[in-house]
């Protein structure tokens, strides 16, 4: 058995618990999804992306979760969405040719 990864995994859910145990297995090989297409369809079953519509996923047309365009454009729990560039002061020698 892998030993679980030293995370607070009684905060996380079941599902989760599981999945990061099995992607941080000691060997590379025994990890999930490693090695081969099966095991990348056995990442894509896992339950914890139960619901997850995996073609329109490659296809660019999933829906946004509810709730998560109104956080994205809120900056919701971002301590300060400010972001002032600055002009570039140091060496720009490698540029001079480009």
């Amino acid at each position: 058995a892998v030993p679980p990864p030293p995370l607070p995994l009684e905060a996380m859910p079941a599902e989760a618990t599981d999945l990061v145990t099995r992607l941080l297995a000691s060997e590379p090989c025994e990890r999930l999804g490693a090695g081969s297409a099966a095991g990348l369809q056995a990442l894509r079953a896992h339950p914890f992306f139960a619901g997850i519509d995996w073609r329109a996923m490659l296809l660019q047309r999933h829906e946004v979760p509810e709730g998560l365009r109104l956080r994205v454009d809120s900056f919701e729990g971002v301590e300060s969405a400010e972001f002032k560039p600055q002009p570039y002061t140091g060496d720009d020698s490698w540029a001079r040719d480009f």
